[in-house]
């Protein structure tokens, strides 16, 4: 190991103020608090006395090399300012969608990413295995030894983010031939029924095993969005429902997330762009949910000449809204800091969580300053 951690992250008792703050957002006296900014950029000058970390030619050495890919995370933490509400956190990246390999998917390595959608388990629904965790398999000895690395090197000065497991129908894509399964919305009601459960169970299992393996070594347990909360916390996703009408996602899928939010303290949903928007109704009838993240689709700013997320037109204002009025925290993730001023004209700041990216460490902290007229200090 290279990096020494208490050479790029701040004392914990730096970050208590911080951590005080997140555990009231996730908390009923969030009311009063005003809106939370979790501000990174780029820290070019942060590793710079640093030898450059050299990647495996290997792609398994480069996946499953537990002291490498625990020395690769820690840098890219470490290469971030964190400013405002923002908590250093370290993700456990192993793609998405890793439940679908621990269930026995063939997956792909690739440079950037692991596929698991490379050959389905079963062409049919109906030919679909029982389904079990693959404990014993390399897949899921990386991802606990480089967990159990990470929380037992932070000496609680990061916080170390539960890997991206995911869930439902996202994971049985994975499993089953995609038109086959499709089709069994329709027809095979039982079957789908049953495989749902399966993925649920499995889901659950795996998530304890991360909780357990983070809690180990740390009070608290963060995501791929650095929210940080010591409870059992997730943020879930279907981003198949987008095929689906609000007739078969309330069937099948809403019952999935009803099932997990049942077995968390808190849980956040993902809502990922317009495709899912009609979705929104349906949503909002879980119970327990603790808020909403909304993700636009990208557009050029003409006038700038970037891709920026579209939370300024009027139909991402209106889904922003019926959110809040529906009584649910809203997360807006990846905000550019030239929104932020007609974004806070539009919404109440109480329950409001944005994550901005700054171009520089200096920008941050101008950001961090300004934006204290939307929170109490």
């Amino acid at each position: 190991m290279r990096l020494k951690v208490a050479d790029f992250f701040p004392e914990p008792a730096e970050l208590e103020a911080r951590h005080a703050r997140h555990r009231t957002f996730f908390g009923p006296a969030f009311k009063g608090e005003g809106a939370y900014f979790l501000i990174q950029a780029p820290n070019q000058v942060a590793l710079a006395g640093l030898a450059p970390l050299k990647r495996p030619a290997d792609l398994r050495r480069r996946w499953f090399d537990v002291e490498y890919r625990t020395e690769e995370l820690l840098r890219q933490s470490a290469g971030l300012h964190w400013a405002g509400d923002a908590i250093p956190a370290v993700f456990v990246n192993f793609s998405c969608r890793t439940l679908a390999g621990l269930l026995g998917a063939p997956y792909r390595l690739d440079e950037e990413t692991i596929w698991f959608d490379v050959e389905p388990l079963a062409a049919e629904l109906d030919q679909l295995p029982k389904l079990t965790l693959k404990r014993d398999g390399e897949l899921n000895q990386a991802i606990r030894e480089t967990t159990a690395a990470l929380a037992e090197l932070a000496g609680g000065r990061y916080v170390v983010g539960l890997t991206d497991i995911g869930a439902n129908t996202d994971v049985l894509m994975s499993l089953v031939a995609h038109e086959p399964l499709l089709k069994s919305f329709f027809k095979q009601a039982p079957r789908l029924d049953e495989a749902l459960a399966d993925v649920n169970r499995a889901w659950l299992e795996f998530f304890d095993d991360n909780y357990r393996w983070i809690t180990a070594g740390q009070p608290a347990v963060s995501s791929f969005n650095c929210r940080v909360y010591p409870g059992r916390w997730c943020k879930l996703m279907s981003e198949t429902s987008v095929m689906l009408s609000p007739k078969h996602f309330e069937r099948y899928i809403l019952p999935c997330l009803q099932w997990q939010i049942d077995r968390l303290d808190r849980a956040i949903f993902n809502l990922d762009g317009l495709g899912q928007a009609h979705l929104l109704p349906s949503i909002l009838k879980l119970q327990g949910l603790d808020h909403i993240e909304w993700h636009p689709v990208p557009q050029l700013d003409p006038d700038r000449g970037i891709f920026v997320k579209d939370y300024l037109s009027p139909r991402s204002l209106e889904i922003m809204n019926v959110i809040q009025k529906a009584g649910k925290k809203l997360g807006l993730s990846g905000v550019a800091p030239f929104q932020l001023d007609p974004l806070m004209a539009k919404l109440a700041p109480d329950g409001l969580w944005l994550s901005i990216y700054a171009s520089s460490p200096d920008e941050a902290e101008e950001i961090a300053r300004y934006v204290r007229r939307w929170r109490r200090s």
